[in-house]
């Protein structure tokens, strides 16, 4: 019986977290002034990702934030607790650290408003997984400043066929949206 060292793209479901960061409230003084300078740094478990982080607010013990993130979820169980498409509003106590036995974490350290909605996404490859990771952690800078008034747009650019003109051994994708230009990288021709 022979084997094969050849394993095809595993696939998975991919789901994206939507997380509104709202605000905090009655938050610790942490210097001799009574303020603090606060931000949230958000992260999943088990992901490997880098954190993300919203703007600081200074010298604010009651901030307000509404920045919206995307975050990659590769494990649905972790969700059990949304429907999709269904924002729900959480209101957790910010603790010194994840130990339930550690007696810092009976201090009330104030309270963090999270709106959560999640996307569920058809299963894809791994490759697919990555590369949107790639294009979302690239692109969540420009979200958390934008207005209300905006909306995101991802574009990937995936392949092109039969493709003509002076510069066809070299070639590479222009993007336009009402003025503003995107350009891929060239794709070099070794002949």
């Amino acid at each position: 019986m022979m084997s094969s060292h050849c394993s095809a793209a595993v696939k998975k479901p991919v789901r994206i977290l939507n997380v509104n960061v709202v605000c905090a409230y009655d938050l610790l003084k942490m210097d001799i002034l009574g303020k603090s300078d606060p931000y949230v740094k958000l992260s999943l478990s088990g992901e490997g990702l880098p954190s993300k982080k919203t703007s600081i607010k200074m010298r604010n013990l009651n901030p307000e934030w509404n920045e919206q993130f995307k975050l990659i979820v590769k494990d649905p169980e972790t969700l059990d607790v949304l429907f999709p498409h269904e924002t729900k509003e959480f209101t957790v106590d910010l603790l010194k650290n994840m130990n339930p036995n550690d007696p810092q974490n009976k201090r009330n350290r104030g309270k963090i408003v999270l709106h959560l909605t999640f996307d569920p996404f058809k299963e894809d490859t791994g490759t697919f997984s990555k590369v949107l990771e790639e294009k979302l952690s690239s692109i969540d800078s420009g979200i958390q400043d934008a207005s209300g008034n905006g909306g995101l747009l991802l574009v990937i650019v995936e392949a092109a066929e039969d493709v003509e003109g002076k510069h066809h051994t070299n070639p590479y994708a222009v993007v336009l949206l009402r003025g503003e230009k995107k350009k891929t990288k060239v794709q070099v021709t070794v002949w």
